[in-house]
């Protein structure tokens, strides 16, 4: 919620400090630039679903964006900090 709503601070106030090192809250809202400048404007979002791997939880959520779809994969490690964050295309539904 945070992030599409632009609150980066917020976004990243559970990110672990190797995740910091890599994406800060000034890094976080160049990625949303970069997504809004090529996917539109944020519509929906999908029902998120988890599955553990090597001790964390990750939690995908697809996103509904004007010009196509996302997922968003969010990494948890054992005290519920945020180690690994990941947004990237979804191919379209085969219509077929």
């Amino acid at each position: 919620d945070a992030f599409n709503k632009g609150d980066f601070k917020a976004a990243t106030s559970n990110f672990d400090s190797q995740m910091l090192a890599v994406v800060d809250a000034r890094k976080l809202a160049e990625v949303q630039k970069s997504i809004a400048g090529q996917f539109g404007k944020f519509e929906a979002r999908g029902t998120p679903q988890s599955v553990m791997y090597q001790g964390m939880a990750v939690v995908s959520t697809p996103m509904r964006y004007e010009k196509g779809d996302l997922a968003a994969m969010v990494a948890c490690d054992k005290d519920g900090k945020v180690a690994g964050f990941r947004v990237h295309p979804v191919a379209p539904a085969d219509s077929n």
